[in-house]
C-alpha cells in the first residue's frame, strides 16, 4: 500500500488509487482521531492517576501521624496511670505524716506533762521529807514534852509531898 501512495504522487491518479487513497486517508484520520482521543484518555487518565498517588500519600501521612497520635496517647495514658497511682500513694503519704504529726504533737505534750509531774513528784517527795523531817521534829518535841510533863508531875507530886509534909 505504502507503494501505491508512493506511485499515486508519481503517476496519474486512477480511479480505484483515488478511492483507495481516500479511503486510507479517512483511515488515517479517523486513527489520528482515535490517537488523539486515546491520548487525551491516557493524558487524563495520568493525571488521575497523579491525583491518586498525591491523595494516597496524603492519606498515608495522615494514617502516620494519627497512628503516632495512638501511640502518643497510650504513652500518656500509661503516664496519666502511672500518675494516678503515685497521687495516690502521695495521698495515703500526706494522711500518715499528718497522722505521726498528730502522735508527735501528743507525744510533745506527754513528754510536758511527764515532765510537770516528774517536778511535781519532786516537790511532793521533797514535801514527804520535810513533813518527815517535822514529824521526827514533833516526835522528839511531844516526847520532851512528855518528859518534862512527867518531871513537872513528879515535881509537883513532890512539892505537894513537901508542901503536906510541911504542914503536918
Amino acid at each position: 500500500m505504502n507503494e501505491s501512495i508512493n506511485s499515486d504522487n508519481s503517476r496519474p491518479s486512477t480511479p480505484s488509487v483515488n478511492t483507495e487513497v481516500v479511503e486510507l486517508r479517512a483511515k488515517l484520520l479517523k486513527y489520528e482521531d482515535e490517537i488523539e482521543s486515546k491520548s487525551d484518555v491516557i493524558n487524563k487518565l495520568m493525571e488521575e492517576s497523579e491525583a491518586s498517588a498525591e491523595h494516597i500519600a496524603r492519606l498515608k501521612n495522615e494514617y502516620r501521624t494519627l497512628y503516632d497520635d495512638a501511640q502518643a496517647a497510650r504513652v500518656y495514658r500509661d503516664e496519666i496511670d502511672a500518675l494516678r497511682t503515685k497521687a495516690e500513694k502521695l495521698d495515703k503519704y500526706e494522711a500518715d505524716i499528718a497522722k505521726y504529726r498528730d502522735k508527735l504533737e501528743d507525744m510533745e505534750y506527754l513528754k510536758n506533762r511527764v515532765k510537770e509531774l516528774k517536778n511535781h513528784n519532786d516537790q511532793l517527795v521533797e514535801m514527804n521529807d520535810l513533813l518527815k523531817d517535822e514529824l521526827v521534829n514533833s516526835e522528839q518535841t511531844r516526847r520532851s514534852m512528855i518528859a518534862e510533863e512527867e518531871k513537872n508531875l513528879k515535881t509537883e507530886s513532890n512539892a505537894k509531898r513537901i508542901g503536906g509534909a510541911k504542914r503536918l
